[in-house]
């Protein structure tokens, strides 16, 4: 008896010490939620941004690509006055509508607040009005370099081209967050929409005649009466 105590008392406490474990790794729901939160803008803007934006060689400093189409210089939005926070990702690419070519701006900055960062996503069409979005949840201050931005690249004969971004964002937990996006654009400048091709049909109009009796007793005649 004395036995089967002890043997009792020992998986006791074992399953303790296993479930005491498992509550302080288990991050609590309201940290999880606030990590998805902090991916959910940015995770449906900047794919498409991005595959929007075409592949272009890289510059000399790796900063950007020598085309200016994607730039991680802290440099100024394109978008007219009233930047804020510092750049982390400029996008730029061209589209032909209607036969003139109209240039987009995408912009992922981050704006310290009081207490926490935020990630803006600037646009605007031919440098003009510019519209700012929240793409991400409160994140840790900007000094503390809570997002990286990591170039996807690829060699083609001995020219290196960006081809895409990783995004990394480490949250307030402590849990790093990456999003991937790569270009799917082939061209320099995104073509617009095809002209409707007019198809012509003609109908053909086929006339069948059919002969009505004109004597019942003509013995050429189609319908005749029986006898």
């Amino acid at each position: 008896m004395l036995i089967v105590v002890v043997l009792m008392g020992l998986i006791a406490t074992a399953i303790a010490t296993v479930f005491t474990t498992i509550v302080r790794t288990t991050p609590p729901t309201e940290a999880r939620a606030d990590d998805a939160r902090s991916l959910l803008g940015i995770s449906i803007w900047l794919p498409t941004d991005v595959s929007s934006t075409p592949r272009s060689p890289m510059a000399a400093d790796e900063s950007g690509d020598t085309a200016g189409r994607w730039s991680v210089s802290n440099g100024p939005t394109g978008c007219g006055p009233g930047d804020t926070g510092q750049n982390l990702l400029r996008l730029s690419w061209t589209e032909n509508l209607g036969g003139s070519t109209t240039t987009y701006v995408a912009a992922y900055r981050i704006v310290d607040g009081p207490e926490s960062a935020r990630i803006e996503r600037t646009t605007c069409v031919n440098g003009g009005a510019r519209t700012t979005i929240n793409v991400t949840a409160g994140l840790p201050l900007s000094m503390s370099s809570p997002v990286s931005v990591d170039w996807k690249r690829e060699v083609e004969d001995g020219t290196t081209y960006i081809v895409g971004v990783e995004f990394e964002i480490e949250t307030f937990e402590g849990d790093t967050l990456r999003v991937d996006a790569s270009s799917r654009n082939p061209a320099q400048t995104l073509s617009g929409i095809p002209d409707a091709v007019t198809t012509t049909t003609e109908s053909t109009t086929t006339t069948t005649t059919t002969a009505s009796p004109s004597d019942p007793t003509d013995p050429t005649d189609p319908y005749p009466d029986p006898d």
